[in-house]
């Protein structure tokens, strides 16, 4: 009885209670409700057509918008009757569009079939994502095909049905004149900040059969979908890769393709949509050459990049940043930042083992591998890896990439232990300063506190360590409170694992913030210990570390003026971009 009283009330409350109530239960807050679309967080659980897919007479062509970004055409297809229907063939001029979905009786279809038993299909509507050009040809051939009578054994005797449409497309609308493919991107900021000059960097995957010269034949346009004009704006490719597929001639799977990354530099308004194309299929077209601020002498170690912003110089041996120098100074004489002891302010990622030797990557003399994987108007973008010099149980990786336009140096490290290694220290993320730059140091706690420290030794707290923070502290930073300038560390990704069963060897892990006053050139420093005995006042055994222990740093390296009202908004401004990049939709 009361298991049946129970079944009452709810049958009740689910017939009276607000049905948006229940979805959000079942899906989260709605946010967002228009006729024929409700939005659940950003789940579009409902398809809005652009066009009533009950009452399409002939073909339209359709111009990309931001809530349909894609050129697409809207076909009808005849009547099919006598059997259980299924899209056997999409063509336009002869070749098959980048994708297509269908609409019956004015419901969706996304897969071939079209009925699940045999009757009359009326008022189909075939979508297709497709680039069209303005006042061009186009044949559309489309075959519908089902079997008479079920057979599992006989594919023979079949009731076929082929609609065709000889059509012109219309006069205004199309892509750009000369590229004959187009992929929309649309860039979404949603944190509520102005986005100037942001780097985007992507990845792109078309078919062999559509581009000859990836170098040559790509660009990247702003278009506005409401003058539905284009504005070719500076681009960079790199990282090039072929797959040469598997034979099939229309097997969109295993087609033969080439794939690169694709850099531009993105204005996106706060809280707004902005829509970009990446344009490409163009035989004539030769090399894009474009300039920007970004300027690069030399290659490898002892290259010297620099932009509006900073300019730096990479260790001639190791490769590793030897110093940064602002350029935007407003009048101040500001000291290069730099470090005289060991020639390279960036040191690691370093190890120090039962051998007692210390391995940093600042003593590669040269790294046993130097790849420049991408080198542009735009972009940056350099890689050194090799085993840690006296550590050979150690390979590491250190990644710069400098951007044109950005204030910031992205670096990335990798270390992974190859063969059983008995740890007294593994260590990343660390800049060292010769001591008299910097006088204090800034950091932001992780329930949004800031809070500061003089560069002063402290023996209670550890061996020459004023403060440890947490290893995932957001950002911190070396300062001059005379000078107002700044080193800032922004930290986006933390991640150490084991290869075999996922658990990382990781010891005490902390953020120390280090001076060394009573060395013969007295340093001041940061660095993130991730295994590290050997940094505590009572010098801890050496830790056995099994190989295959991966470590992984990402992260930004901001020099910065410190700002006049706050001093830190400009490192808290930089923090948010980085840890809230914008949202990047594909179109098709």
């Amino acid at each position: 009885m009361k298991t049946y009283k129970i079944s009452i009330c709810l049958f009740i409350i689910y017939i009276f209670f607000p049905k948006d109530l229940f979805n959000q239960f079942k899906y989260g807050p709605i946010i967002n409700k228009e006729p024929g679309k409700v939005f659940v967080n950003d789940i579009v659980l409902n398809a809005n057509p652009d066009f009533d897919p009950l009452n399409v007479k002939e073909v339209m062509f359709k111009a990309p918008t931001l809530e349909h970004p894609y050129y697409h055409l809207i076909v009808p297809v005849k009547d099919f009757t006598g059997g259980k229907p299924v899209i056997s063939s999409v063509l336009i001029n002869g070749e098959l569009p980048d994708f297509y979905f269908t609409y019956v009786n004015g419901q969706l279809h996304v897969e071939n079939w079209l009925a699940q038993k045999a009757t009359t299909i009326k008022n189909i509507v075939i979508v297709m994502k497709y680039t069209w050009h303005n006042n061009q040809k186009y044949k559309i051939e489309i075959k519908l095909r089902a079997p008479k009578v079920f057979d599992p054994e006989s594919e023979k005797d079949y009731l076929e049905e082929t609609t065709t449409h000889n059509v012109i497309s219309p006069g205004k609308g199309g892509a750009p004149d000369n590229w004959k493919y187009s992929i929309m991107i649309v860039l979404q900021e949603e944190y509520g900040l102005k986005r100037i000059a942001e780097p985007v960097d992507l990845a792109l995957c078309i078919k062999q059969s559509r581009v000859k010269n990836l170098k040559k034949e790509v660009r990247v346009m702003e278009y506005n979908p409401a003058t539905q004009k284009f504005n070719e704006i500076p681009s960079q490719t790199y990282g090039f890769q072929t797959y040469s597929g598997r034979g099939l001639k229309q097997g969109r799977l295993h087609e033969p393709s080439y794939s690169c990354r694709v850099v531009f530099l993105a204005d996106v308004l706060c809280c707004s949509k902005k829509m970009y194309a990446i344009v490409y299929g163009n035989p004539e077209a030769s090399v894009p050459q474009y300039t920007s601020d970004l300027q690069i002498k030399g290659s490898g170690p002892g290259a010297v990049i620099e932009n509006e912003y900073w300019k730096v110089k990479l260790h001639e041996k190791s490769g590793q940043i030897h110093y940064y120098r602002l350029k935007k100074t407003d009048g101040k004489n500001i000291p290069d930042y730099s470090n005289t002891t060991s020639g390279s302010v960036h040191w690691n990622p370093d190890t120090y083992g039962e051998n007692g030797s210390w391995g940093h990557t600042f003593s590669w003399n040269p790294p046993e591998n130097i790849y420049e994987v991408a080198r542009g108007p735009l972009m940056y973008k350099i890689t050194r890896s090799g085993r840690m010099p006296g550590n050979p149980e150690v390979f590491t990786s250190v990644t710069y990439t400098f951007f044109a336009g950005s204030p910031y140096i992205l670096m990335s490290s990798i270390m992974e232990i190859t063969h059983p290694y008995a740890a007294s220290a593994i260590r990343n993320g660390e800049m060292v300063f010769d001591a008299d730059i910097f006088d204090h140091y800034a950091w932001k706690a992780k329930n949004g506190e800031r809070r500061f420290l003089r560069t002063l030794l402290n023996p209670d707290e550890g061996f020459d360590a004023p403060a440890m923070i947490p290893i995932d502290t957001p950002w911190l930073c070396l300062y001059n409170s005379q000078g107002k300038y700044a080193m800032g560390a922004i930290h986006l990704n933390v991640y150490n694992f084991n290869k075999i069963d996922g658990v990382s060897a990781t010891y005490r892990p902390k953020f120390f913030l280090y001076c060394h006053p009573q060395w013969g050139r007295p340093l001041t420093y940061f660095v993130r210990t991730l295994v590290y005995p050997f940094g505590y006042n009572f010098r801890g055994p050496a830790m056995y570390i099994p190989a295959g222990n991966v470590y992984v740093e990402q992260g930004a390296y901001f020099p910065f003026l410190l700002g006049k009202k706050d001093p830190f908004e400009p490192i808290e401004i930089l923090n948010d971009k980085l840890k809230h990049p914008l949202e990047i939709r594909y179109g098709n």
